[in-house]
């Protein structure tokens, strides 16, 4: 009986514990305006010229975001990432394949003063960064992504709020 009570008192005062460690977590991403990233976004997509792979090509998609409130840990960002979403872009044509195919096509980010920074399909390879700023309702920036064979992927893109 009294182990049973000391597993009790354990599994409700784990939560409560936790807490300050979510308010001060929370106090973060307000500092850092994470909820500026909240919402859905048009994603557009222009391919700088390279070697074998003609410029101006580009794609447009859609990119939905949320706050990261419960301070979710993944990998491919080296970070906790303040927001946590989801993408629909036809990245094949720019000729960047993120193995996808077998999971969610998420997105994660981070905010540092007014800049953001999004990794598509992280924790896959090829994994496409986009590093951007804000000005006015957009973030405007350039994007990258290493590919495994031959040349990489880079170019510009523009996140305009819908």
């Amino acid at each position: 009986m009294r182990t049973l009570r000391v597993i009790l008192l354990f599994v409700i005062a784990l939560p409560l514990a936790c807490q300050p460690d979510l308010d001060a977590w929370r106090v973060h991403l307000s500092r850092f305006g994470a909820a500026r990233g909240v919402g859905l976004w048009t994603l557009a997509l222009e391919l700088d010229s390279t070697a074998g792979v003609a410029s101006g090509r580009s794609v447009e998609g859609q990119l939905a975001l949320t706050l990261n409130e419960e301070r979710r840990e993944v990998s491919g960002l080296g970070e906790t990432p303040m927001l946590f979403g989801t993408y629909d872009v036809a990245l094949q044509k720019l000729g960047v394949f993120p193995s996808t195919a077998i999971a969610v096509p998420a997105v994660i980010g981070v905010w540092r003063a007014d800049s953001l920074m999004l990794r598509l399909a992280p924790g896959t390879e090829p994994a496409i960064e986009l590093r951007g700023a804000l000005q006015g309702d957009s973030i405007l920036g350039r994007w990258r992504s290493a590919q495994l064979r031959g040349f990489d992927r880079m170019g510009v893109f523009v996140l305009r709020r819908r």
